[in-house]
């Protein structure tokens, strides 16, 4: 897993939301320690964290994992279309 592309990813898409380390952490029934080393790149998520995280942020978890790929999922676009 390139953990560079997503802890800057992951904190991106906070960001974008405006929403907290402590906000999210909560969303996703972890700490905001947690949330922070994530972002910072010191632990690595596990595969159902990913996919919890990319939920709760409303983004593609290729992306959010640094693949090529659109930071919003299809059913997103659709929507705003």
């Amino acid at each position: 897993m390139a953990l560079e592309s997503f802890g800057r990813r992951l904190k991106e898409a906070r960001e974008f939301l405006n929403m907290t380390q402590k906000e999210l952490s909560e969303l996703a029934g972890t700490t905001e320690a947690t949330i922070s080393r994530y972002e910072s790149e010191v632990h690595e998520p596990s595969r159902n964290t990913i996919e919890l995280l990319a939920a709760i942020l409303g983004v593609n978890p290729a992306w959010l994992l640094g693949a090529p790929v659109d930071q919003w999922p299809e059913s997103t676009e659709k929507k705003e279309a």
